[in-house]
């Protein structure tokens, strides 16, 4: 067994920026914690926790004032939400054992967790003051900066820190707290979460259509996709453009929709609509310039639909490079153009890759799940 008899029992507070409307890889948390037999409270903004399951107690905040995208109304949700995160830590102080900040710096929170004597452990699936200075305005490099600062006083001040990956643990400033960081990767599947990713349509019936699924914002590489796609569109008049996804690049998406009846814009999907939306790529384009958990992968991987992503650290242990997808190392959008169309009109080699793409996922849903539980209640065991 994997969790001791004081693992039950444990209470976990589990918190997130209220700034999220949406949080797919929190329902893995969720179910890993579930698995493990902790008992969860989620404190959040504006998610609707019936996407989370009715076990999860759900502590919502601001939930009328986070759906703004204007920047000021940003700021002051940002704080408000933190009066209002202090003040319900302090109610239910007494039901919670941990503090567990995800995916969000919360300084204030992880303070106020210290000051209660309650153990505090942040998880960082990536950095997020690195997509902000990604993005052209100056403001928003200004705001990296300040964000730097709060993830910085976030994992000094935390019991343990939680990563990720093994790359992660060594970029930037974490590198300075190796003594505390555990890798407790996040990909658990099970067939609550992933029944409905299967593949539907065989390849052979596939049109031309390629892909992006994810943020649409510049750290996603979703500005080099569009690149790309422009140019592809003008060599090949028959190519098909899906985007699914939200962001700050979002009205550029539309636009280029309502220009093109080639290229389809859908908006953020849930897990529902996805499937089949996957089954109709014959690829998919993940240009990012960093990432933490690429869910979209393995979900792609169980569609049969190949993947080419842009290389980074750790990304050769899920795509091997020739065999369940592609991955680049030129960021050169003319020489990417000519790569995936290659691939997208090629007779038989993507179909060869979509048959890998099932046997490496079901090679890593029977090992990495296992992994997953064992790293996440070692991590606990603070």
């Amino acid at each position: 067994m994997l969790m001791s008899t004081e693992a039950k029992t444990l209470s976990i507070l589990v918190v997130i920026s209220p700034m999220y409307r949406t949080m797919p890889a929190l329902l893995h948390l969720l179910r890993i914690l579930k698995t493990l037999k902790y008992q969860v409270i989620l404190m959040a903004g504006s998610l609707d926790p019936k996407e989370y399951g009715a076990e999860v107690k759900c502590i919502r905040a601001l939930t009328k004032f986070t759906r703004s995208n204007i920047l000021l109304n940003k700021i002051i949700v940002y704080i408000l939400s933190n009066f209002i995160y202090i003040h319900k830590l302090i109610i239910y102080r007494k039901e919670i054992n941990i503090v567990l900040i995800f995916q969000s710096e919360s300084i204030f929170t992880c303070f106020f967790g210290r000051l209660l004597r309650k153990k505090v452990i942040t998880y960082f699936g990536g950095l997020g003051y690195l997509n902000l200075i990604s993005k052209p305005s100056l403001i928003n490099k200004l705001l990296g900066l300040v964000y730097f600062s709060f993830e910085f006083l976030t994992a000094m001040l935390s019991n343990r820190i939680l990563v990720i990956s093994q790359s992660l643990s060594r970029r930037s400033f974490l590198h300075k707290f190796v003594k505390k960081t555990f890798v407790a990767p996040l990909l658990f599947i099970d067939e609550t979460l992933w029944s409905e990713f299967k593949m539907t349509k065989p390849y052979d019936f596939r049109n031309e259509i390629l892909g992006f699924v994810g943020r649409l914002e510049y750290e996603k590489g979703f500005d080099f996709f569009l690149k790309v796609v422009m140019q592809a569109l003008a060599r090949r008049p028959k190519l098909r453009i899906i985007i699914i996804g939200d962001g700050s690049l979002a009205p550029l998406a539309k636009k280029m929709a309502k220009k093109d009846n080639r290229i389809t814009y859908l908006g953020w999907l849930g897990r529902n609509k996805l499937p089949s939306y996957l089954n109709d790529m014959k690829l998919l384009f993940l240009p990012s310039i960093t990432e933490g958990a690429p869910f979209i992968v393995y979900e792609a991987m169980a569609c049969g639909t190949p993947v080419v992503m842009t290389y980074f650290e750790g990304v050769e242990k899920i795509i091997k490079n020739g065999v369940n997808g592609y991955l680049v190392l030129n960021r050169d959008p003319t020489q990417v153009c000519k790569f995936l169309l290659r691939l997208l009109f090629s007779k038989n080699e993507l179909k060869k890759i979509s048959s890998n793409c099932s046997r490496e996922f079901t090679r890593f849903r029977e090992i990495t799940s296992i992994k997953t539980l064992y790293s996440w209640h070692e991590a606990m065991n603070v």
